[in-house]
């Protein structure tokens, strides 16, 4: 199964815990879930996510975790993330029971493994500072973690599909609704659990980068990418969302355009900025054969009546 997976850079690796260690390197695979556009209102351009962990086959998840040398870190770049007074850093302070009263603590920012609300819920936490999380912005902990027992089901994967319509069996670890035009999350994490045969394991993502979304339209650009969106200049970034100039509003970048003289400007907005085009082919009297050098393309000395010198 192809995986339109919204990453950049997922740095996957083990290490030993205290308790047994897996026979082996696993993967870990990172998915976002879209869930909407300006949920929040009063607060400018917002855009709710979810961040799933893709566990190999038989795995579950147990614990997302930071320590003094790999930092359990989470920025909204670009922005920041929303925060209901009402709700928490984690699910467990997410009460389903109050969303009729407050609305928008359906779309808090909270870390989790597997749940949404309070409602059946065993997730712990140890060790944690979120006060900046929680004013909306980045999260940090080196010496701390979120966590469920191994009987836990809660971290069990379940059927989920990311925002590039792909299929997976993963473990929900985070709600975020990113304040910004073009938000996205960067951040790094021990993400721990144990194989089917109950041996632990650690995976360290080193840095990862998700959901950018530039055009807004609930599908990463990664994914639009994929789905054949314009990239013309190769960038991975889309044009309509490229931030150089667009002399003539087509949609595609000056850069990627036709410019015949050099002078970076497209031919086109050239010819509209009032340079010479005699036949009106779209291409600058310039750069046409003129091989008497009179400025004057070959062809439209011809229509007015001059030799022609090229035999």
């Amino acid at each position: 199964m192809a995986r339109h997976l919204a990453t950049a850079t997922l740095v996957a690796s083990l290490t030993t815990l205290a308790g047994g260690a897996h026979a082996g390197a696993i993967e870990i695979d990172l998915a976002i879930e879209h869930v909407g556009i300006d949920l929040v209102p009063d607060i400018g351009d917002n855009r709710t996510i979810r961040l799933w962990a893709v566990p190999p086959s038989g795995h579950r998840i147990d614990a997302l975790a930071g320590n003094s040398v790999v930092e359990w870190t989470l920025e909204a770049v670009g922005g920041s993330f929303y925060q209901h007074p009402n709700g928490g850093w984690i699910s467990q302070d997410v009460n389903s029971a109050l969303f009729p009263f407050f609305p928008e603590l359906e779309h808090d920012s909270y870390f989790t493994i597997g749940r949404l609300t309070n409602s059946d819920n065993a997730l712990s936490e140890i060790g944690v500072d979120p006060a900046s999380f929680e004013a909306g912005g980045p999260f940090s902990a080196d010496n701390g973690s979120i966590f469920v027992l191994p009987a836990d089901p809660q971290g069990v994967p379940v059927s989920m599909a990311d925002a590039c319509g792909t299929e997976f069996e993963a473990v929900l670890i985070g709600q975020f609704t990113l304040i910004g035009t073009d938000t996205w999350l960067e951040g790094s994490m021990l993400i721990q659990g144990r194989d089917g045969a109950g041996e632990s394991w650690q995976v360290v993502v080193d840095h990862f980068t998700l959901g950018h979304d530039c055009d807004r339209n609930g599908v990463p650009d990664e994914c639009d990418l994929v789905d054949g969106d314009s990239d013309c200049n190769g960038n991975g970034i889309l044009d309509a969302c490229e931030s150089g100039d667009d002399c003539n509003n087509n949609g595609i970048p000056d850069s990627c355009e036709t410019d015949c003289d050099g002078n970076g400007s497209p031919d086109d907005c050239d010819i509209a900025g009032g340079a010479g085009d005699c036949n009106g082919n779209g291409i600058l009297d310039e750069c046409e054969a003129d091989c008497d050098a009179n400025g004057v393309p070959d062809e439209c000395d011809l229509v007015d009546g001059d030799s022609d010198c090229n035999g």
